[in-house]
């Protein structure tokens, strides 16, 4: 029972956000989509990975080896993304998306 309690205000949210998209118009949905990559990936990074990491931050208290693993790892990230981009403005490489399925089926056809 407390489960259900537990779960019934994220399935209320999912309910009411699915029911106000239908007014939204379809150019926002990049950025909900990053958004939301976004929030996952903080989660994980902020809250799952120093966990895992409890025992490289001894001497450190909590609050620091978070953020310092966080931030670290998300820089680490970041860094391989801009050097994918200044990579491709240098070299002048694109990628063909010709073979690519869209994200919205009726541009598929």
């Amino acid at each position: 029972l407390a489960a259900i309690v537990t779960a019934l205000p994220g399935c209320f949210m999912i309910i009411i956000v699915g029911g106000l998209l239908k007014w939204v118009p379809q150019a926002f949905f990049p950025g909900f989509y990053s958004f939301a990559s976004g929030a996952i990936f903080a989660c994980a990074l902020f809250l799952l990975l120093p966990e895992g990491l409890h025992m490289l931050g001894a001497g450190q208290d909590e609050v620091t080896g978070t953020w310092t693993w966080g931030v670290a790892i998300m820089l680490g990230w970041l860094l391989g993304i801009g050097i994918h981009v200044s990579a491709e403005l240098v070299f002048k490489t694109s990628h063909s998306n010709s073979d690519a399925v869209l994200a919205w089926p009726e541009k598929n056809q």
